[in-house]
């Protein structure tokens, strides 16, 4: 039952990683596309098989703020070894592992 006053999003209950701005989007949206990620925080995933997964800010290839959540392994792992470096450009990619599972991952803004 809703209680009578001020009704929170739902962000304001459960919180990103970060601070964000501008509009979320996904991994899928943006596969393809050059971006270039500004800043990332980790919280630890409540979904089964997946420890963390990280709230990344960016900058689209419109240059518009927009962000996006992921747990995509090999995107944490790149994000871990870049973290001294930000801001970096790169482009998200749809790869497909030996098994045929999809996965995300960040590559170099010039492939």
């Amino acid at each position: 039952m809703e209680k009578q006053g001020i009704v929170k999003d739902l962000s304001e209950v459960i919180p990103t990683a970060i601070e964000v701005e501008g509009e979320q989007t996904t991994a899928e949206k943006l596969v393809g596309k050059t971006i270039v990620v500004r800043k990332y925080g980790l919280r630890p995933s409540k979904f089964e098989g997946t420890e963390e997964y990280a709230t990344i800010q960016i900058l689209g290839d419109n240059g518009n703020p927009a962000w996006f959540n992921t747990s995509s392994g090999p995107i944490l792992d790149t994000l871990k070894q870049i973290e001294g470096s930000l801001p970096v450009r790169c482009k998200v990619a749809s790869e497909k592992s030996a098994k045929g599972r999809r996965y995300f991952a960040l590559v170099s803004a010039k492939e």
